[in-house]
Formats: C-alpha cells, structure tokens, sequence
C-alpha cells in the first residue's frame, strides 16, 4: 500500500477500556488517532503494527532524544500528519489479553465451537511443540461437560465448563467448573474449585474449596500447594 504504519484494526463497536481507536477514511487511511477515549468511536486498534526496520529505528531514536516512550502518543497521535497511517481492517475473531480478567474471558469463549473454528482452521494452522501425552482417562462415573480436556488427564470427578492442560488430575467426588487448570494441576477428592486460574504443578488437598467469580477469577501461582 505504501504506507509508513499498517495498523490492524476492527469495526466491532465493542468498548474496551484504554484502548486505541482510528477514525478511517474511504481510501483506508487514518486521519485522526484517539487514546482511551470513554467510548468507542470508530476503528479499535488490535495493537499489531506494521513498518519498516529502518522507519521503527529513527522513530525511537526521535522519541528517545525528545524523553518520548509512548508509541501511541508520540508516534500515532503526534505524528499522524506526517506519517502515512493506513488501516488493516480484520473482520474475523480478535481478542487481546492485557489482564488476567481478560485473559479468563477469552479462553472461556474457547469453549465456543464457533470460535474454535475461526482461530483453529486449515487454512493457517497453529504448530507448537508436541507435548506427547497418553489418551486422557475419564472414568465411567465422572462427569465431563462443555470442557477442552488435553491428553494425558484423568478425570473421576465432575468438569464442566473449564479448561484442563495435559496432566492435569480431578479426583473422585471433586467439582471443577468454570475454571483453566494448567499443566500437571492436581484436585484431590472432594474439592470443590469455581472460577480458579490454576498456574503448573499446583496441588489443591483433599476437601478443600476455592470460589472466584466469573467478574474476578481466584488465581492460584505456580507450585502451590493449598
């Protein structure tokens, strides 16, 4: 296009807080940038921006001699009439994670189908390091429902609406629901967990109950043993 700045946007009239938005004219080019307004007025930036090596490099050299740090504000706000901005509008899913809130809403609408199909297509497929797991045992009298199970988990508990990483153990007579439980997490028997982030290798003991909120998510860090 010949643009100095692509920057990837959406129309979604959704307000996200502190987030930057572009008024777009027809030819695609930005003509006005606002940071944090207090409602959503035109095109919401998706934070990825597109530029040359050499422009990023005498952009930060300018705002590094002027005490300037702020992309945003010094480079699309204050430079926006001599720089030529232009819009990328993307129309499919888009989601960013700049809170642990928002990171639990996010993987929550994973366990939409709809959206699984949009991130998760042919077309451009996810590659990541393979993580060989055997097949995730779930005994007969558990209960599983509207979950992602990874391999190599083993369920005799109740699961719904959550998301489980490989290895990850529910106990029998255990309830985990709405919540993200990472790799090799461990619920003895008879817990009840709702709405818990679960970083790796926690170990919830036997009996115990840890409530969050669908507003206010309990995380729990790395290594915990409660």
């Amino acid at each position: 296009s010949g643009a100095d700045i692509t920057c990837v946007c959406t129309e979604s009239g959704q307000f996200v807080e502190n987030a930057t938005y572009f008024t777009v004219n027809e030819a695609g080019r930005i003509t006005e940038t606002r940071c944090a307004p207090h409602k959503a007025s035109g095109c919401r930036s998706l934070e990825i921006y597109l530029l040359s090596r050499d422009l990023l490099i005498s952009l930060v050299d300018e705002c590094a001699a002027q005490d300037k740090y702020s992309f945003r504000s010094d480079v699309l706000c204050a430079m926006g009439d001599k720089l030529d901005l232009r819009a990328f509008l993307w129309d499919g899913f888009a989601a960013q994670l700049r809170t642990v809130q928002e990171y639990y809403e996010r993987s929550m609408q994973l366990l939409n189908p709809a959206v699984r199909a949009e991130l998760f297509c042919a077309e451009r497929p996810i590659l990541a390091k393979e993580d060989d797991e055997a097949a995730s045992y779930i005994a007969p009298d558990s209960h599983c429902v509207d979950s992602l199970i990874a391999d190599g988990c083993q369920i005799e508990g109740s699961v719904e609406g959550s998301i489980l990483f490989p290895g990850v153990k529910v106990g029998k007579g255990s309830s985990v629901k709405n919540c993200i439980l990472f790799k090799n997490t461990v619920v003895e028997d008879g817990v009840t967990l709702r709405c818990v982030i679960a970083d790796k290798d926690v170990r919830v003991r036997g009996g115990g109950t840890l409530i969050g909120h669908e507003s206010y998510p309990l995380v729990v860090s790395k290594g915990s043993v409660i």
